[in-house]
């Protein structure tokens, strides 16, 4: 699992970023202590210190001493307190539209195979299944696990447009010898390249294990090393991921790599009245790639209240868009998304971006294994899809294609020398690919203004409110001089 110690990007609770919201303290203390001097014709009296009107005034020691302890709260907390603000997260717009002509990698070269029962079914000499996608130059270059002309293995493929795709003969992985942890099955490769080569993450499972993570990598995307003290990442100790961890995500960020996994849980989990097991994706990050720490926190996404649902989502794909995250995974009949301000806490979405029910090329059928990438201001889904296509009644599998608008929301909290706290929504130009309506919806930064400094800043604000309501019905009230 790597060695043990704190992550660099662990937080026991998501710390809200801040923002120091200033009042201009000295034009306060001005209009409490310095009286104004008389402009030549302007035919006003000097001003009185407002200290010294509060206690000259005819108002009673309680609420001179109110007043004024009253915009003493308010000089404190508008100046010193960090206030809760919002920052921009990036989400797709739903539904998606996919490529007419799905599967753009289908599945050939059929054949009847048998079931472990001896019913038949078709299989396929080339299968495509489980694609990472990387950017090119002007293309696209892919990496698939599955078959190619009945040679099983990791496999890759180029292509200019992402539709139309080249896929080379020979896998670039394949199985490990005889008695090793990959020797059974090798799959769902996501690749990485961190500048001067490639790496590849990808489960397997044989002798050894179990549908756990290995590394290879590579300068060339020819010759392929595998790590040698392969696998990376191993299940437990927590029971999050006690029984496997598979298909990881891994993402470069600066000189780290930050992992989502789909973790497995042991079997005879009892949660309330239901007993068995859950997935949910888990977190692991690393300063080399090849050591990892897993979070604490695990799982960052599902869990215990996805098992009790009947929920459970699989296969992430991460991506970092605008300073936010947007992770899309699958339950096998949907596509859907969440996002992240760091990774670590997401908000679901309960709206598929993809689904068998509304789609004619996967009719009782599944979805799963998303990779993505962003293009402007378009999400695009490379993902694996099966079932019977509604137009023609035909077969179908392969790797499919989907592109999606994609809407990025900036929300900030400025404030001005007035005390009048601004909110300013901008969104980047979309183009919206579905006939659907697009509904955008501000996403703010979880507690801010259930947790302490929220709740203090509402109270300064309430006071502050009624500390200059209080001086100005004063001053109002004030006899003024006769010209």
């Amino acid at each position: 699992m790597g060695p043990k110690g704190p992550s660099p990007f662990h937080h026991n609770k998501p710390r809200l970023p801040t923002r120091k919201v200033k009042l201009n303290i000295l034009v306060c203390l001005r209009l409490l202590l310095v009286p104004r001097k008389p402009r030549a014709g302007d035919g006003r009296p000097p001003r009185q210190t407002l200290i010294l009107q509060l206690t000259t005034s005819g108002l009673t020691t309680s609420t001179r001493t109110l007043v004024v302890a009253l915009l003493g709260l308010l000089v404190f907390t508008t100046s010193s307190l960090p206030i809760p603000f919002s920052r921009a997260i990036a989400s797709p717009a739903q539904s998606c539209a996919e490529n007419p002509s799905n599967p753009i990698l289908p599945d050939s070269e059929p054949y009847t195979a048998h079931a472990f029962d001896g019913s038949p079914y078709t299989a396929y000499q080339s299968e495509y299944d489980y694609a990472s996608v990387l950017r090119e130059g002007a293309g696209y270059r892919m990496w698939f696990s599955g078959k190619f002309h009945n040679v099983s293995g990791i496999f890759t493929a180029s292509s200019p447009d992402g539709l139309a795709w080249t896929v080379r003969d020979a896998p670039v992985l394949t199985l490990g010898p005889n008695g090793t942890w990959d020797d059974n099955a090798i799959y769902s490769p996501s690749v990485v390249w961190n500048g001067s080569m490639y790496l590849m993450y990808y489960t397997g499972s044989g002798t050894s294990a179990f549908r756990e993570t290995g590394l290879a990598y590579s300068a060339d995307n020819v010759d392929w090393v595998r790590y040698p003290q392969n696998p990376i990442l191993t299940p437990g100790p927590g029971e999050y991921d006690a029984y496997w961890g598979r298909f990881a995500n891994v993402v470069k960020e600066g000189d780290a790599y930050r992992m989502w996994y789909t973790g497995h849980t042991n079997y005879g989990i009892t949660v309330g009245n239901a007993t068995g097991f859950y997935v949910a994706v888990d977190y692991a990050n690393s300063t080399d790639g090849v050591h990892w720490t897993k979070y604490e926190g695990n799982p960052v996404f599902g869990g215990y209240d996805w098992f009790v649902s009947g929920g459970g989502y699989s296969h992430p794909s991460v991506l970092k868009v605008e300073g936010s995250y947007l992770m899309v995974l699958d339950n096998y009949y949907q596509i859907t998304f969440a996002t992240s301000h760091d990774g670590l806490s997401w908000s679901g979405n309960n709206s598929p971006l993809l689904s068998i029910s509304g789609s004619p090329n996967w009719v009782n059928g599944s979805l799963w294994g998303a990779t993505t990438l962003v293009n402007g201001s378009q999400l695009l889904i490379w993902y694996r899809g099966f079932g019977v296509r509604n137009d023609t009644g035909a077969q179908v599998a392969g790797i499919a294609f989907a592109k999606c608008s994609l809407i990025v929301l900036t929300s900030e909290v400025t404030s001005t020398k007035h005390l009048v706290v601004t909110d300013r929504t901008t969104s980047t130009s979309v183009s919206v690919l579905t006939t659907t309506s697009v509904s955008v919806t501000k996403e703010t930064l979880p507690d801010a203004l259930g947790s302490p400094a929220g709740l203090v800043v509402v109270v300064g604000v309430l006071a502050g409110g009624a500390a200059l309501g209080a001086a100005a019905l004063y001053l109002l009230r004030r006899p003024r001089p006769t010209p």
